[in-house]
């Protein structure tokens, strides 16, 4: 096991980091999941762009991300595609939304789950 060298804290930091975060290399002749901010500099021929819903993106809670910030991510993701851009945005969610803000969206008792509503930021684009 490595151990961090008091005489360069930073470069052995580093190394330490780079041992534990696995190294998940773009490979575009295969599927690849991320995060639109891992997309960045990337291009596929295929972009499926998920949460397209009010509460996920964009995400009033989500502390220093503006709306602006958010609708400037979602930006970078739509120029990935190539030659095809499919953007999704399911509505009706159940225990998951937990983790995104529930203010946004209406639980319903009869269905056990919750609606949301279509991203605002796809809206605009149309």
């Amino acid at each position: 096991m490595r151990r961090l060298d008091e005489t360069d804290l930073a470069g052995s930091a580093g190394r330490l980091l780079a041992d534990l975060t696995p190294a998940n290399e773009f490979d575009p002749a295969s599927v690849n999941i991320m995060s639109i901010h891992k997309s960045k500099g990337l291009q596929a021929d295929v972009v499926f762009i998920m949460g397209l819903v009010d509460g996920v993106l964009p995400n009033d809670s989500r502390g220093t991300d503006t709306i602006e910030a958010q609708r400037r991510l979602l930006f970078v993701g739509l120029t990935r595609a190539r030659t095809s851009l499919r953007l999704v945005s399911w509505v009706k969610w159940g225990d998951e939304v937990h983790k995104v803000d529930k203010s946004k969206f209406e639980y319903r008792y009869v269905q056990r789950c919750y609606f949301g509503r279509t991203s605002r930021f796809v809206t605009e684009m149309t």
